[in-house]
């Protein structure tokens, strides 16, 4: 009896057995071995452990022959991945067999089942001291990864965190709210600029992208011409969508002509609001110098320099000369309706309103005062107002009193003319005649005696005696009205005035039958005496 290694067989070596008899073998493999085969006589008898020699009647050999026991190891993968090694791996026993587990580019290992029995997620696995069949499987995910997508104020971004299968793309797209526009995109830490779309594509891990916007900014210029201001002045930086108000404020002496905004006029406004701003502007506001009309106006007699309307600008001076014509003066200058005297030069100054002037003349007149003394006339006699540049003539005539005359014409003797011319009058004038007359005696007379019945004793005359008295001027007397007589002596009578006798000569009372009365002597010497009765 032979057994081979690895194992025995019951009863080895040589035996003896009677003839007819039975004899029975078994091999008992080693650990991890098998029963190959019986060789019985050299004939293959199978693996079965045992053989029978039943009625011996010879002898027989009997080999047992012995294997090493393998086992199989069956690897399965899903999709997704594989393993190493993969599919029937037969392996001796007690043999140790490591398997790697190796998922696809995007996939993940997500169980390992050994046998039927959940191992987790494990890279690897090793079947160790393998002493049966074994079953091996090893599961995959596909990968899924998250992009974080945020967007600041003004803006969004579409669509929002996403969860992506790894290895397929996705797009991004940035969009700004009105009045923002996109400042920058950052990927990944990393700024993509302002861009409006992002493509991820074969994604193989997590990312972010933030999209930042920034308040879309406009500019508005803002000037001014000469003559005035415009506030907020220069250039000005606006949010989009707000609004911004400008002031135009002209100068003094200057007004707004025209606000141009963006090149188009629009009037002579004060102020100017630009609304909902989502464009560039500009704005200029344009003035002009104010001017104001002086109207001037000259009456009859005379000028005024310059003359009618005079256009003349806000804040300037303009001087007006009046001047008289000949035989004119300037009676007054109206300035407004406010009278401002006969004055030949008026400035208007500083002006910043209309205005007129109003020159007014007056004829020039003078006056010729004629005078005669007694004893003649001068005709027309007294003061005469008389228009420049006329003519007066004067006759002088002496009277019957007159021995001799003379006429001055202001102060300068003419001599004993009768008349005189003033031509072309451009003064004053006096003309003097001057008569020399001839002079009489008058004699008041009172009698020494006083007869009884008619007495002219004791009576009383102013002036008394003799007198000298102009030819044909008149000489104020006076008698007593009444009057105290003796007849017979120291018989006292009271006698009343009755009137006044011409002794000689010729006389004129303006009264001769009052006690005061005036006399002219036009012929010669006289002489009176009051009579009482």
């Amino acid at each position: 009896m032979i057994a081979g290694t690895n194992g025995s067989i019951s009863s080895p070596g040589d035996q003896v057995y009677n003839c007819g008899s039975n004899a029975t073998y078994t091999a008992t493999p080693n650990t991890c071995y098998s029963v190959q085969s019986l060789i019985v006589d050299g004939v293959p008898q199978g693996a079965g452990p045992s053989f029978t020699f039943s009625n011996i009647t010879a002898n027989h050999t009997i080999v047992a022959q012995f294997v090493q026991r393998q086992f199989t190891i069956n690897a399965t993968a899903g999709a997704g991945g594989t393993t190493n090694p993969m599919g029937i791996t037969t392996i001796n026993c007690g043999g140790n067999l490591p398997i790697i587990i190796m998922p696809e580019p995007c996939y993940s290992i997500s169980d390992v089942v050994v046998d039927g029995i959940s191992q987790g997620v494990i890279g690897s696995f090793t079947f160790s001291n393998v002493k049966t069949d074994h079953t091996f499987s090893a599961q995959f995910s596909l990968n899924h990864y998250t992009i974080t997508a945020t967007a600041g104020t003004g803006g969004s971004i579409s669509p929002g965190t996403s969860t992506i299968d790894c290895g397929s793309s996705q797009t991004f797209i940035i969009t700004p709210n009105s009045c923002y526009s996109i400042s920058d995109v950052i990927v990944d830490g990393v700024s993509q600029g302002a861009i409006g779309s992002y493509t991820f594509s074969n994604i193989t891990a997590n990312h972010t992208i933030v999209a930042q916007f920034a308040q879309i900014q406009y500019t508005i210029d803002a000037s001014a011409g000469t003559g005035g201001s415009i506030n907020p002045a220069g250039r000005t930086t606006i949010n989009c969508g707000s609004s911004q108000e400008y002031s135009i404020t002209p100068n003094s002496c200057y007004s707004i002509t025209n606000v141009i905004v963006d090149s188009e006029p629009k009037g002579a406004i004060s102020s100017y609001t630009f609304s909902n701003i989502t464009a560039n502007h500009t704005i200029v506001a344009q003035f002009v110098l104010k001017q104001y009309t002086i109207t001037a106006s000259a009456g009859s007699g005379g000028t005024i320099n310059p003359m009618g309307i005079t256009t003349i600008n806000c804040g300037g001076s303009q001087q007006f000369t009046i001047t008289p014509n000949s035989c004119y003066s300037i009676s007054n200058v109206i300035v407004d309706g406010v009278p401002q005297g006969a004055a030949s030069l008026i400035t208007l100054s500083n002006v910043i309103a209309n205005h007129t002037i109003s020159a007014q003349f007056s004829q020039n007149q003078y006056t010729i005062t004629a005078s005669a003394s007694a004893g003649g006339t001068i005709s027309p006699n007294g003061m005469l107002t008389l228009n420049c540049g006329t003519t007066q003539t004067y006759s002088i005539s002496p009277g019957s009193c007159t021995n001799s005359y003379d006429v001055k014409v202001d102060g300068v003797s003419q001599g004993n003319i009768s008349a005189y011319s003033f031509s072309n009058i451009m003064a004053n004038h006096t003309i003097e005649a001057s008569f020399n007359q001839k002079q009489y005696r008058l004699t008041l007379y009172i009698p020494p005696l006083s007869p009884c019945g008619y007495s002219y004793w004791g009576g009383r005359v102013t002036p008394s005696g003799t007198i000298t008295v102009m030819c044909g001027a008149s000489t104020q007397i006076t008698a007593d009205s009444t009057e105290s007589f003796a007849c017979p002596p120291g018989n006292v009578t009271n006698l009343s005035f009755n009137h006044w006798q011409i002794l000689n000569g010729s006389v004129t009372f303006s009264n001769q039958n009052s006690a005061a009365t005036t006399v002219t002597l036009m012929s010669g010497d006289a002489t009176i005496q009051p009579v009482y009765q």
